[in-house]
């Protein structure tokens, strides 16, 4: 079982908002610094180990950039989108970054609710609402 809090995200979220171009030579340290800088600045101080990312429709869109990497270097134990890009998926499963599909997740959930991922039948359960 993975639990987690939930960090809310939309549709679309594009694989430079979570390493921008400018770092993507730069060292993984510095990277994890600048994920979500441009959209949610100072999430990186306030996610913690094993929270989860709930997304809505296209998650990780753009380009082939390791940006699951960063995610997972952020502590980010699981992505959980109503749906994933294709390269994006590809680069989660590489880092070791759990990314699932999960219709109907992203209204299911509010910020800071707990996500719950049973590992035995790949369930996704809202801790609050049940």
């Amino acid at each position: 079982m993975i639990a987690g809090k939930v960090w809310k995200f939309g549709d679309n979220i594009n694989t430079d908002l979570m390493l921008p171009g400018n770092l993507l030579l730069a060292p993984e340290a510095e990277q994890k610094k600048a994920v979500f800088q441009a959209n949610r600045p100072g999430w990186v101080d306030a996610v913690r180990q094993g929270d989860v990312i709930v997304g809505g429709l296209n998650y990780g869109m753009g380009s082939s950039r390791p940006a699951a990497r960063s995610l997972r270097n952020c502590g980010v134990a699981a992505l959980v989108a109503e749906s994933i890009n294709g390269l994006f998926f590809r680069n989660a499963v590489n880092f070791g970054l759990l990314a699932l599909e999960c219709p109907g997740v992203h209204a299911a959930f509010e910020e800071g609710q707990t996500l719950e991922i049973s590992l035995d039948d790949f369930t996704v359960r809202n801790r609050e609402t049940g």
